[in-house]
């Protein structure tokens, strides 16, 4: 997994409240190192991937949140389908790109520079 901008550190902890609350936890710590080079809807889909293949009766995402934060079904039907983190960055960029190409048109004034930066 290549996540540029971020670093990672092994933690514990132990929640006050929620479903684990007064268990020790142990979990991932992500740092923000370098904020030009982070890309953190890659990192979401590396870690969804991730939690996906490792803990397949463990992880239960909230597939109507999960639509929420994405913009639609379409993340959970790339994830059913077994898609690699890579194949689903691919796709969300180029459809970031289209979106971005879609709607120069239509801007009031013109930018210097786009928004969504493509890597």
């Amino acid at each position: 997994m290549s996540t540029p901008g971020f670093e990672f550190r092994s933690t514990s902890f132990t929640p006050k409240d929620d479903l684990y609350k007064g268990e020790k936890c142990r979990g991932v710590k992500v740092i923000l190192k370098d904020r030009a080079a982070a890309r953190p809807v890659d990192l979401f889909v590396h870690v969804f991937r991730i939690l996906t293949d490792l803990y397949p009766d463990d992880f239960k995402p909230k597939w109507d949140e999960v639509a929420r934060v994405t913009g639609g079904t379409q993340f959970k039907d790339m994830i059913e389908r077994s898609q690699s983190a890579e194949t689903i960055v691919i796709q969300i960029r180029d459809a970031a790109r289209k979106f971005e190409e879609a709607r120069r048109p239509y801007l009031l004034y013109k930018e210097d520079k786009s928004p969504v930066e493509f890597k």
